[in-house]
């Protein structure tokens, strides 16, 4: 799990790795062969200033020396005007004991949404074993972890993801059209 605390401390030595990539793929980008690879690369260094864009605002509202929790939402869809669920997407390798850690504060940002909204949010956990396979679990009220000590501490929720449903990408495809109908 990525140590967002450590990003927004050495924001310059993140942004000069992320520089070094953006340079790479640039390379890459004016070599490709064909519009597919042109266009996957062009969206690749998209992502990369997107990352690089999140960890300076969240360097920036750190610095507000507030309890900020500042976190992006992967998916707010809609149907006919109305949002209708909030998803959030994990990947994981593996699932250990039947769980996922996911960010403490990013948890307890989307439970506030959920609860102020009176709108369902959900992690979707994609893992490989073989095969890739999808856990869309409904969120909930879930035990909350505190791993490590003073700067090194994290703080975790444990999604048991044996609460939701276990699929492959086709039966989810069916999933969430009955989650939005």
């Amino acid at each position: 799990m990525v140590k967002m605390q450590t990003l927004f401390n050495n924001f310059s030595e993140f942004l000069k790795v992320a520089n070094y990539v953006q340079g790479l793929l640039t390379r890459e980008r004016e070599r490709a062969k064909t519009e597919v690879e042109r266009t996957s690369f062009i969206y690749l260094q998209n992502r990369i200033t997107e990352a690089v864009d999140r960890v300076h605002m969240g360097l920036l509202f750190s610095n507000t020396c507030l309890s900020v929790g500042v976190t992006d939402l992967d998916y707010i869809i809609t149907v006919d005007g109305r949002i209708k669920a909030i998803i959030e997407q994990k990947r994981r390798r593996c699932v250990n004991d039947g769980y996922i850690r996911v960010n403490y504060r990013q948890y307890e940002v989307l439970r506030e949404i959920w609860e102020r909204m009176d709108v369902p949010v959900y992690y979707l956990v994609k893992t490989w074993n073989g095969s890739f396979r999808f856990h869309l679990v409904k969120l909930n009220f879930w035990r909350h972890e505190i791993l490590g000590r003073g700067e090194r501490k994290d703080d975790y929720t444990l999604i048991p993801i044996s609460e939701g449903i276990q699929c492959d990408a086709t039966r989810l495809v069916d999933v969430l059209a009955d989650i939005l109908r």
